[in-house]
């Protein structure tokens, strides 16, 4: 998945031994800036970094910024043992990527069986976020939402009783 800012390539990417799944899966990063074309790696990447150890660890969709400037990193976690598979990794702003246990925690809770989150601002500026999910049957699609930008720093959730919406 890439992801471009203030003049850096970013790429985070799955990784997993060959035939093991996404139960396996890590979360690797690496980037290129334009200042420096030819960086140290090959075609000028830096070397991949593991930032996200936990098996069963998986990006599907894009990151977004918070108004506040920080990283929003939306990845769910392929495993039957951990509960709310789904969740929003934060990275504040100015803080490198590839730097070891930097990154935060929002949990989407009420999201057992709920994978691939694609968090949406519905408005441009505005601090309402949307959040869409598919179950792991592929028979819903699931939202929630948040009126604050996050900075509660839990997504408030459409439906009876705090449950998930399907929509």
């Amino acid at each position: 998945m890439l992801f471009y800012d203030d003049g850096v390539m970013h790429l985070f990417h799955s990784q997993q031994g060959a035939g093991e799944g996404e139960g396996e899966a890590t979360i690797w990063y690496l980037n290129r800036t334009e200042d420096e074309p030819s960086g140290p790696g090959p075609y000028g990447w830096t070397k991949p970094v593991l930032i996200f150890g936990k098996p069963g660890s998986f990006p599907k969709n894009r990151l977004l910024k918070a108004l506040s400037g920080d990283w929003l990193f939306p990845i769910y976690y392929s495993t039957d043992d951990v509960p709310n598979h789904s969740h929003i990794k934060t990275l504040a702003q100015g803080v490198s990527p590839a730097e070891p246990g930097i990154w935060g925690n929002i949990d989407f809770t009420d999201t057992d069986n709920l994978v691939q989150p694609s968090v949406v601002r519905p408005s441009p500026g505005g601090e309402a976020l949307v959040a869409f999910f598919r179950d792991r049957n592929s028979e819903n699609v699931y939202r929630a939402t948040s009126d604050d930008d996050v900075h509660g720093r839990e997504a408030r959730r459409q439906g009876r009783q705090g449950q998930v919406e399907a929509a």
